[in-house]
Order: C-alpha cells, then structure tokens, then sequence
C-alpha cells in the first residue's frame, strides 16, 4: 500500500479523526486471513496459497499474515 492509498482509504473511509489502530494494536486498513477468506469467499488455506504465489498484497506483523482490506479478488486479475 503506497501513501496515497493509505490517505485514500483514510477519507474514503472517515478515519481523519480517528485511530488507525484496533483494539488489538493492528492497523485498521488490515484484516485477519479468516475475514479475508469469508470476503473472497474461499478458505484460509486458499489466502494462505495467493500470499505465497504473491497473488494478494499482505503484511506480516510479529508473525501473523494481515491482508490489506483494499486487496482485490486474485481470481479476477488471472487471464
């Protein structure tokens, strides 16, 4: 995520006044593999596979995969 995405999804999103943090200390423009899965509707094993193949764009964070919530759907970029 470049910084006019980041300040994109922030106004698209009305965040100016808020925290970019959740409860949790992550940034709020990340999701969890299993909320990226019921997103793309298909199993984490699968977000797992397109982390790998470089297929979706992802953070690691102390060891956990986050997948930013602006990532499109891989399944439509393949030709």
């Amino acid at each position: 995520m470049s910084g006019k995405d980041l300040m994109i999804y922030i106004l698209e999103n009305n965040l100016v006044d808020k925290s970019i943090y959740d409860e949790f200390g992550i940034p709020v423009w990340l999701m969890t593999v299993a909320e990226a899965a019921e997103k793309f509707n298909v199993g984490q094993e699968t977000i797992f596979t397109w982390v790998i193949k470089n297929m979706i764009d992802y953070q690691d964070i102390n060891g956990e995969l986050y997948i930013f919530r602006t990532s499109k759907d891989p399944r439509k970029k393949i030709k």
